[in-house]
């Protein structure tokens, strides 16, 4: 009867916390200000001194305030909870990020983009020079300026040379080398502006200036409108193959960043064989033929392995979070049991309330790991298209 009965309370408190979270969202939707506090001062007073750095970016503390900012109390337990549970665990299945000169594992609270965060995916710019030999010294400085990636200093040269017209005033690689520093210090907006503004009309047209604008839309993500910009360099009546071939590879890397392979790999047929580019062309059609031939893992069946708490883990290919998941479970699950079991129902309510936190953590984190191991899977093979080429 006393087995009933301590079963019986677990699974009711169980069962309540759950509707609370999946029912009622409206359920303590307050800004959660305590928990908050909390965190800060654990932040400040503690997290220096404990010993051991989190592996991951952004670290514990960091993820579980953003989800107490952001979602109701329990949301927020159970959150953390999965958060703590996959904490420098299965490495594999994160991306890498170098943070304050350590490596670090990325997993943000939501689907962002981590591109601007991955180790090896943020390429350094260099200057753009064309055949011709260079006679000013004044473009010689600038293109020194770029390449030893003193953006601010180049454009400062820039910005003079234009005004005193000293290299004359249609001159492209100027203006293709403004584009280039105002990217590189996050200012690709004011690169459209000023070349829809300011740029004179005569140049607006040239091949690599039109390429540079579609690099910048691609910086900014807007890769409709970067893949716009390739079609017209390729469009325009141009002898450079080696530019041509350029625009069909980032067309191709632009239809990569919107899934679509198919029209990522007709644009990389178009590049010629025997050119500069040619063989990454061919290896990049190869990997898109093998993300294709991936089969992904049903997120669905990860939530419903995860009432089993570990098993849904253990699907998505994330090994050391199920051992961890069914080790904290199971022994939360023992300490409600055997405190209700001996009457000492304070403590088994604190077990159970944080036991039903770590298992709806579970399984919430089950159907997320196996979107991530699916992510991560084609990105694996998707970055390294990107990293083929470099402009």
């Amino acid at each position: 009867m006393l087995l009933k009965n301590s079963l019986l309370a677990y699974l009711i408190i169980t069962f309540k916390l759950s509707f609370l979270l999946f029912v009622s969202p409206s359920f303590c939707q307050s800004k959660n200000t305590s928990f908050v506090d909390y965190l800060s001062v654990y932040q400040k007073y503690i997290s220096n001194i404990r010993g051991g750095e989190c592996q991951m970016y952004p670290s514990c503390s960091n993820f579980s305030l953003s989800v107490f900012k952001e979602y109701n109390v329990l949301q927020g337990f159970s959150l953390t909870a999965d958060r703590l549970l996959r904490c420098s665990h299965d490495i594999t299945n994160y991306d890498l990020s170098l943070q304050n000169q350590k490596l670090r594992l990325i997993d943000f609270v939501d689907s962002r983009d981590n591109s601007k965060y991955v180790l090896g995916l943020n390429m350094p710019l260099y200057a753009y020079s064309d055949t011709i030999k260079d006679t000013s010294k004044n473009l010689k400085f600038i293109k020194y300026l770029i390449n030893k990636g003193l953006h601010q200093q180049a454009l400062l040269e820039i910005n003079r040379a234009i005004f005193n017209k000293e290299l004359g005033v249609d001159n492209v690689e100027i203006y293709t080398n403004y584009i280039i520093c105002l990217r590189a210090i996050d200012e690709s907006e004011k690169a459209l502006f000023d070349y829809e503004i300011d740029f004179p009309v005569n140049i607006k047209d040239n091949p690599k200036i039109v390429l540079e604008i579609g690099n910048t839309w691609k910086e900014l993500k807007n890769y409709s409108n970067s893949i716009q910009q390739y079609k017209k360099v390729i469009s325009i009546e141009n002898k450079d193959t080696t530019l041509i071939d350029e625009a069909w590879m980032l067309k191709g890397i632009s239809h990569i960043k919107l899934l679509q392979l198919d029209s990522a790999k007709k644009s990389f047929e178009k590049v010629s064989n025997t050119g500069f580019y040619g063989k990454n062309a061919a290896k990049n059609i190869e990997l898109i033929v093998n993300v294709n031939t991936q089969r992904s893992k049903n997120a669905v069946w990860g939530g419903i392995l995860g009432i089993i708490p570990g098993a849904g883990y253990l699907y998505a290919s994330h090994k050391q979070t199920a051992l961890s998941s069914l080790i904290i479970n199971s022994l939360f699950a023992y300490g409600a049991y055997t405190s209700f079991k001996t009457n000492n129902v304070g403590i088994g309510i604190l077990a159970s309330v944080i036991g039903v936190a770590f298992y709806i953590g579970n399984i919430q984190g089950s159907i997320k790991s196996v979107k991530r191991f699916n992510q991560t899977r084609r990105d694996t093979v998707l970055n390294r298209i990107s990293l083929n080429f470099s402009y």
